[in-house]
């Protein structure tokens, strides 16, 4: 085994290394890593680079993927959710090109597991996008809005394709609406048309939709906030996070280079600063416990 990396985390060891018979390998304390629920379990890791912008910017399902991952690093016991969703969809989908009658008992028994799974991750994304929401709030509030602007206030709003919004329809309720205008279209596309895979939550900001209105600068500022509070939730659950920042600041203006910095003192979490700002000054705003400076 030709071996990339030993270190030790706290009490732990950590390796990771190929292997000639197994191919890439990672262990925790000599024990092999197998799936992305080990891994979390240990690693808390959230990133903000350029691209994260696609947060605001981009299409549901970057949005999607944030959204689930951030709900895996909370608790990665969701892990077997989101696989066996993942497998009933298939499953589905798989019936839909088969051309398997929309009559048929099976069908119907894995459309109404499609919809109980997908009401379940809804269920979910909407509880962590409300806290969500408090967090980011306060977080604008606290260090980026002056008192006589009271109108900036971010509003997450969570779109289920095709099903009911509040999640109390009942399933016989929601077949009858959504058969009639949309199956022969599902049989047609070979894929369900409905479910948690379609969904997306729109970022509101001063009460008008961020991706077609807010600015630049207002969207990098949006996606920032959501990333710190992202990690503080996990604080809420007695987990600390680490924040990998890729050269996302440095466009800002001082005003609001200054209030990240203000935001990013307070907090508790570890954090790897990349960027070209010369290292004294993260390492004269912020905690040395905080920041690992790597001369590059």
């Amino acid at each position: 085994m030709r071996l990339l990396l030993v270190n030790d985390v706290g009490n732990d060891d950590v390796t990771i290394g190929f292997s000639e018979t197994e191919g890439r390998i990672a262990k925790w304390n000599q024990q092999t890593i197998r799936s992305y629920k080990d891994i979390l379990t240990h690693f808390k890791v959230v990133t903000l680079a350029a691209e994260d912008l696609e947060l605001v910017q981009g299409g549901p399902a970057v949005r999607r993927e944030f959204l689930d991952y951030a709900l895996l690093l909370h608790d990665p016991t969701l892990i077997a959710l989101f696989k066996t969703f993942r497998q009933v969809l298939d499953q589905r989908n798989s019936m839909l090109a088969a051309r398997v009658k929309a009559a048929d008992d099976a069908f119907m028994i894995w459309t109404e597991k499609l919809w109980q799974m997908s009401r379940q991750i809804q269920a979910y994304r909407r509880a962590y996008l409300a806290q969500l929401e408090s967090l980011v709030n306060h977080l604008l509030i606290t260090y980026f809005v002056n008192d006589e602007t009271s109108d900036f206030v971010v509003r997450f709003v969570y779109g289920a394709k095709h099903m009911d919004e509040a999640g109390n329809e009942p399933f016989q309720n929601f077949w009858a609406r959504f058969q009639p205008h949309n199956g022969s279209l599902e049989w047609k596309l070979m894929r369900s048309l409905f479910g948690a895979h379609l969904d997306d939550f729109t970022i509101e900001f001063q009460r008008r939709r961020a991706r077609a209105y807010a600015s630049r600068g207002q969207q990098k500022l949006l996606a920032l906030l959501i990333k710190i509070a992202q990690l503080q939730q996990l604080l809420t659950t007695g987990e600390q996070g680490i924040l990998l920042l890729d050269d996302f600041i440095t466009d800002f203006d001082r005003n609001k280079v200054m209030c990240s910095m203000a935001a990013l003192k307070d907090l508790t979490f570890q954090m790897f600063v990349s960027c070209p700002i010369a290292p004294s000054f993260f390492l004269n705003e912020l905690p040395s416990s905080q920041v690992c400076h790597i001369k590059l």
